[in-house]
């Protein structure tokens, strides 16, 4: 899942070094140190912020969180749709490192949440103007079984369409989506 993360390091010639999951404090919080010049630090830093949900310095300064990007990414038109899908179709959704989730919201211009609980339904949380969230929903189509809204109805029936193309083949899928590399939320 580092990719995206090595790509930042490589484009701004800095070194960024993420804190191990069992090094935590059970807190589920990772620390992040960047190294290199003033103005790569600076770069680095704000491409990190845009793929996380919410970011604080060291001394417990709030940098970035949930709610600033909510706020940033919706207009007064805006709205927020939540759909269901099968677990077992969210990580075709959310791609190797995140890049499928981050392709969907380059495509759409839609925001794009997904649930990370383990539940046999997961949700995916679309944030967008009306013409985005549907260009959001074409993308995502293709990539599940099957789809339902917030009233438990379903929207593409299990069945609908063909399979996803990976369990068609039992690789990974093709898609029409070019990967622009992994993204994320650092915890």
């Amino acid at each position: 899942g580092g990719e995206r993360l090595r790509s930042i390091q490589d484009s701004h010639s800095v070194r960024i070094i993420v804190q191990r999951r069992e090094e935590c404090s059970g807190s589920g919080q990772r620390g992040v140190q960047i190294e290199g010049s003033e103005e790569g630090r600076a770069r680095c830093l704000q491409d990190i912020l845009d793929m996380v949900d919410w970011c604080k310095t060291a001394d417990g300064q709030l940098l970035k969180s949930q709610d600033t990007r909510r706020e940033a990414s919706t207009s007064e038109t805006a709205r927020t749709v939540i759909l269901y899908i099968d677990s077992e179709d969210m990580g075709r959704v959310i791609g190797r490192g995140g890049a499928t989730i981050t392709d969907i919201q380059a495509v759409s211009s839609c925001q794009v949440k997904a649930d990370k609980t383990h539940n046999a339904e997961r949700s995916l949380e679309l944030t967008g103007e009306v013409d985005q969230i549907e260009k959001a929903k074409a993308v995502i189509w293709p990539l599940v079984n099957w789809v339902k809204d917030s009233n438990g109805q379903y929207l593409k029936e299990p069945g609908s369409g063909p399979p996803p193309q990976d369990r068609v083949r039992g690789g990974r899928q093709d898609g029409a989506l070019s990967s622009v590399g992994g993204a994320g939320t650092l915890e």
